[in-house]
């Protein structure tokens, strides 16, 4: 494999980590080239001193080391650069076909890729160039090319700089001029440590000293998720992939210790509308959630009037219910608790979230007793007999009341619940207190049977 013919393929590679890409170059479609003092080999990033010359008429002129440093910064913060990784084929006896394919290498993604959990973008390494030369901001010089690996030495930078020229150009176009000269042995070659990245580059020259953005949307052709990319960064990838229709998007992965990348199937669809389907409110989403709100404060409103208008009945219930140990027959060695709960309504009956379709419950609130064997511990989960009453007021001031009692197994899960009586009527509100009298009642002669079955329970 090592020895046979490489052909470079028309792609080029970028690792990045994952918000970058989303929130940074997906989303604005751009691809930022920062100073070339960002460049991560101090073999070529440190200053390089080149040379100065001077005619008789500028001896007097010394130069000192202000002018090497000023030199320095004009090349490495005006320069602009962008790295890449380049692909190759190989032949098809080769066994390993990916070996070589931009999208794998290891060092990369440990490096650039965020430890796998990044993301390697494609391009048309073409489409590439002709960003780059297109850009109004680079439109002074670019350069673009694969980078040379050397064990040591200047390269072939060493062309002195006059200080004639200075004076009479400029430091700064002395030099953009040098560079352009110069720009292989200046900007296209690293330590040789560095080798198996396969490096390709874009640079251009830019006045300004912050990075400059390279408009990539035709130059991009896939996604390459990182093995370990994160699943919450996939409803934000997803989204802003919208911005790019039809890229493809793979994963990549290792199987017996061989890469392999397998394309992702698009989410869209199903994020947007989540697995529920779409929302049966048309509009935009400012219209439904202006929908929502105007429903959660008419519900509000209802319940308040609710809240006022059953309060004496409410009252009777509760009393009732926390009345039931004096009439039931519990006897020593039995814990009692009363709370609020609205248990006793059937679940199909149960109050509805504002502004969803159905019946309109305004306001519902009920009492629970529960009684259980004081003699054991909780923890080992004895029977619980639980009594409970309950009403609902609904549209037209109609008032449902629930009571019922059952016994509750705590020691298998789910809990087992034995239902040994219940009791519901629907009339209008004036005839709440009378009709739940005649409820109370059952339910009071409910509970002193349940009380036996309880006892047997805990004699069990």
């Amino acid at each position: 494999m090592l020895l046979a013919p490489r052909t470079p393929t028309a792609n080029l590679y970028h690792y990045t980590n994952a918000d970058a890409a989303i929130f940074g170059i997906l989303k604005s479609g751009q691809l930022r080239m920062s100073p070339f003092e960002s460049t991560n080999d101090l073999w070529e990033s440190k200053p390089g001193h080149p040379t100065i010359q001077a005619h008789e008429d500028d001896i007097a002129v010394d130069p000192g080391v202000d002018l090497w440093e000023s030199i320095d910064r004009e090349i490495r913060l005006r320069v602009k650069v962008a790295c890449f990784t380049q692909e190759w084929s190989l032949p098809d006896h080769v066994g390993d076909q990916h070996a070589f394919a931009g999208w794998n290498h290891l060092s990369a993604w440990a490096h650039y890729g965020n430890a796998h959990a990044g993301v390697c973008l494609r391009f048309d390494r073409a489409k590439l160039i002709n960003a780059l030369a297109q850009s109004a901001d680079l439109a002074s010089a670019t350069f673009h090319g694969p980078v040379v690996y050397r064990a040591s030495g200047w390269g072939s930078v060493g062309e002195a700089l006059d200080i004639g020229q200075i004076r009479e150009f400029g430091l700064d176009a002395v030099a953009a001029r040098y560079i352009e000269k110069h720009h292989r042995g200046l900007l296209f070659e690293k330590h040789r440590d560095w080798e198996n990245e396969s490096e390709y580059r874009l640079i251009g020259l830019h006045q300004s000293r912050l990075p400059v953005e390279l408009d990539i949307r035709e130059a991009l052709t896939g996604l390459i998720l990182g093995e370990r990319f994160p699943d919450n960064r996939l409803p934000a990838l997803h989204e802003v992939l919208a911005l790019h229709p039809g890229l493809p998007v793979y994963r990549s992965y290792f199987h017996n210790r061989h890469p392999h990348i397998a394309e992702q199937p698009a989410e869209t669809e199903r994020l947007a509308t989540g697995p529920w389907g779409a929302a049966r409110r048309e509009g935009s989403l400012a219209d439904r959630a202006a929908m929502l709100r105007s429903a959660e404060l008419e519900a509000e409103k209802l319940r308040a009037e609710g809240l006022e208008a059953t309060a004496h009945l409410a009252r009777t219930i509760r009393d009732d219910v926390d009345k039931l140990p004096s009439v039931s027959g519990f006897v020593d060695g039995v814990s009692l608790r009363a709370l609020s709960s609205a248990r006793a309504v059937p679940t199909a009956y149960r109050r509805r979230a504002p502004g969803v379709v159905g019946e309109r419950v305004h306001f519902e609130t009920g009492q629970m007793l529960i009684a259980r064997d004081a003699r054991v511990s909780e923890s080992a989960h004895p029977p619980e007999l639980i009594a409970a009453a309950a009403l609902q007021l609904l549209d037209g001031d109609i008032v449902r009341l629930h009571a019922m009692v059952d016994i509750e197994d705590l020691s298998s899960s789910p809990n087992h619940i034995t239902e040994l009586w219940r009791a519901s009527s629907e009339v209008d509100l004036l005839s709440g207190e009378s009709k739940w009298s005649e409820l109370a009642s059952g339910l009071r002669a409910a509970v002193v049977a349940a009380t036996a079955v309880l006892d047997a329970a805990r004699n069990a």
